[in-house]
């Protein structure tokens, strides 16, 4: 077929929820473990305020047993509407309005959130301020599964390397290069390289 019409696509989420969610799940998870290993070994462990340790090696292994993941899921709508009680300190950092990230993961004693920018149409400090709105996630999920000392891990893949206070930055690119040997993921990987070399604009 001369035309591929999922190329065309311009929705955010196609990248987020479709091609980045299928390469982390897949294979059971294989994919987020190595995310996670991505992520040790350029030593952005920890993004935690409150003492908490690194992880070992042996905690990614055990933790990746363990996994629940969402995308697109507003946690304090879904929570409040299926009857969870939040305590006032899980609030604290809650800004404005509600954040809905576009994946959230619990990996054992990990929450990482991640946020996606597949188009430059974005100006650095909004979106600093946009994962600084999403903060108030990790409180609710600790609450949820009452846990405080939960690590906290907030991520943002954009196509390009900016610097951000309020997370880490990954790039597309790093994201391609990281999951283009994987078996049986060649859609996912043809369209995220082919977004790619058209200089994602």
């Amino acid at each position: 077929m001369e035309k591929v019409f999922h190329n065309y696509c311009r929705s955010e989420k196609f990248f987020s929820a479709t091609l980045l969610s299928y390469l982390l799940i897949n294979n059971n998870f294989e994919g987020l473990k190595r995310f996670l290993n991505f992520l040790n070994k350029k030593s952005f462990y920890p993004l935690y305020n409150n003492g908490i340790k690194k992880p070992t090696h042996n905690d990614l292994i055990n933790s990746i047993k363990d996994i629940h993941f969402a995308t697109e899921m507003n946690v304090y709508q879904d929570l409040y509407h299926n009857g969870h009680k939040f305590r006032q300190e899980s609030l604290k950092r809650k800004i404005k309005g509600e954040a809905i990230p576009d994946v959230i993961t619990v990996i054992g004693e990990i929450i990482l959130i991640i946020e996606v920018k597949y188009y430059t149409n974005y100006y650095e400090s909004k979106l600093s301020q946009q994962l600084d709105q999403q903060k108030y996630v990790f409180d609710i999920l600790k609450d949820l599964y009452g846990k405080e000392d939960m690590g906290e891990l907030h991520v943002c893949i954009c196509p390009d390397k900016i610097s951000l206070s309020s997370g880490y930055v990954i790039t597309w690119e790093e994201i391609y290069n990281l999951f283009k040997d994987t078996p049986n993921c060649e859609f996912a990987l043809e369209s995220l390289k082919y977004n790619i070399n058209k200089s994602i604009n």
